[in-house]
């Protein structure tokens, strides 16, 4: 009842609102009459170079995100998920929790140089920052911790449906 209510106030606002058709179209003409091209100034040397600064940054970012997985991957950081696993749900869901909280405290401290130069140094080289840098280190650990406490809070609904599901997980995931 509330949904048909809404749609017809907002439809009765909108005819009123609305003009015609054909006056839309025809003030639509005159505007593309009069539209000339905007002249977009040439890039100044210091915009061109924090962009080249800034691109060599994120393929840096890139790469180093692919070293640090790679090498979660080959050292067995997870490995002893695997073993615990068997023991039974209460204890998995405690490995997650401490494995997922460590993996992301040193996945933190591994980005920070880059998350340092990129949020602070650049930002303050080419003069578009002037945040100290005791509040720079606390709205970045305060991020982390935000990333850490979200994916905590939804980490574990994967694994309760694989749980409860194990046949069709997939398809509930997948979905």
């Amino acid at each position: 009842m509330c949904l048909i209510v809404s749609c017809l106030v907002v439809f009765k606002f909108q005819s009123k609102a609305a003009p015609p058709a054909q006056a839309q179209s025809a003030q639509i003409e005159t505007q593309r009459a009069d539209a000339s091209p905007v002249a977009v100034p040439e890039p100044s040397p210091k915009a061109v170079s924090f962009y080249r600064s800034t691109m060599l940054l994120i393929a840096v970012v890139i790469l180093w995100n692919l070293v640090i997985l790679v090498g979660f991957l080959f050292t067995g950081f997870f490995g002893q998920a695997a073993v615990m696993g068997r023991k039974g749900w209460p204890e998995m869901v405690f490995l997650l929790r401490d494995l997922c909280t460590a993996f992301s405290l040193i996945y933190f401290l591994l980005l920070l140089p880059l998350i340092y130069y990129g949020r602070f140094i650049l930002l303050h080289h080419y003069d578009l920052s002037n945040q100290s840098f005791a509040r720079w280190l606390y709205c970045s650990v305060q991020g982390a911790a935000i990333v850490l406490i979200s994916g905590l809070a939804a980490g574990w609904i994967p694994f309760f449906v694989i749980k409860k599901s194990p046949r069709h997980w997939w398809l509930y995931l997948g979905c």
